[in-house]
Order: structure tokens, then sequence, then C-alpha cells
């Protein structure tokens, strides 16, 4: 995933949200399939990686 962020965002804010929304979307769509693989209420592992591109413009 690429996404262009201003340097001042807090990028473990932005890890985190997009991690919480992601979860609740797929947990309300996929309830039923996720409740026989998941046992456990957690769904995304609390770690992630960030990586620099430098001066990569994104398409539009």
């Amino acid at each position: 995933m690429l996404i262009d962020i201003r340097p001042a965002l807090d990028i473990s804010a932005l890890v985190n949200n997009l991690k919480t929304a992601s979860a609740r979307r797929a947990r309300g769509r996929f309830s039923e399939h996720l409740a026989a693989v998941y046992r456990k209420l957690v769904f995304w592992h609390r770690t992630y990686y960030v990586g620099s591109v430098g001066e990569r413009r994104s398409k539009r």
C-alpha cells in the first residue's frame, strides 16, 4: 500500500486507524466466516512495517 502523507503526521496513529477500520469492516462483512477461522478477538498483529520511498509521487 502506498500512502502519501505529510511528514508531520503521526504514522503510528495512521496505521492504528487503518487497522481498526479495516478489521471492523471485515468483521461486519464476513463475521460468520471469520468466527470459524479466528478464535480470538484480535484481527491484526500488533506490529507493522513502514518504509519510505522518498520523492515518489502517487499516480492519480
